[in-house]
């Protein structure tokens, strides 16, 4: 069993989406548990404070280590009351990159694990705080509002490569896979795939009809042909960011 413990100032962007669709049914079928904890619990003023100014001057605000630092230390020891191994994460810019090799990691592990995730916002967190956490990640070369999304992008990964989630086993094995290697994200791209109609007709920008239909053989009912038609559709390429 996995369990994601995401600790947010703002809970409802993480349960509103885990409360729909393939994640939704995999909470119910027991494939995976997720809770959304709000940071501000583990305030103790009156006003329930989770950021401040930056000592030294600079812009915006840091979320303060003190509420971090308990709601840390609160939910690894009801994750391991519970029976699960805890491990915290953090979402930042500069972490290890999340790629689809560590979604499977973490959705095969062997034993019961508790996944803390803690969810930036504002100018980020007090450094101190890096002292209470195993792995930083990051989902991307790029700088988000806040960790909620790359959190989301964590929890849906690994989700639907848990066993018995997706509708289809084999939807997970057909799909785009990425490898990095020597800095380079190389990708196996998934074949193209249609349904109906058949024959899509429309009107494109110089008033002229276009006829777009599927190939034939998808429509001939020979698997072994349309497995190695959809096999040699696979694009193959490389990745480079700049």
């Amino acid at each position: 069993m996995i369990r994601f413990d995401v600790i947010t100032a703002f809970p409802e962007l993480i349960t509103s989406y885990c409360n729909e669709s393939i994640i939704a049914r995999a909470q119910k079928a027991d494939k995976i548990k997720i809770f959304a904890h709000n940071l501000r619990n583990w305030t103790t003023d009156r006003h329930k404070v989770i950021d401040d100014k930056v000592f030294g001057g600079g812009p915006g605000m840091l979320l303060k280590v003190e509420p971090l630092f308990k709601a840390i230390t609160e939910l690894k020891q009801k994750a391991i009351s519970d029976g699960f191994i805890p491990k915290v994460y953090i979402s930042v810019a500069s972490g290890n990159l999340f790629t689809q090799q560590k979604a499977g990691q973490i959705a095969h592990a062997d034993e019961n694990r508790a996944y803390i995730i803690l969810c930036g916002h504002y100018e980020g967190f007090d450094a101190r705080i890096m002292e209470f956490v195993d792995e930083t990640l990051t989902v991307g070369p790029y700088v988000l509002t806040g960790g909620e999304l790359a959190s989301l992008i964590m929890i849906d990964a690994v989700t639907r490569l848990l066993p018995g989630v997706l509708g289809n086993e084999s939807s997970a094995n057909l799909e785009t896979t990425f490898t990095l290697s020597n800095g380079k994200i190389l990708v196996d791209e998934e074949y193209p795939q249609y349904t109906t109609p058949a024959v899509f007709t429309f009107t494109d920008e110089q008033g002229v009809e276009q006829t777009r239909r599927v190939p034939d053989i998808l429509r001939s009912g020979h698997h072994k042909k349309i497995q190695e038609e959809n096999n040699s559709q696979r694009v193959k390429k490389v990745l480079v960011t700049e």
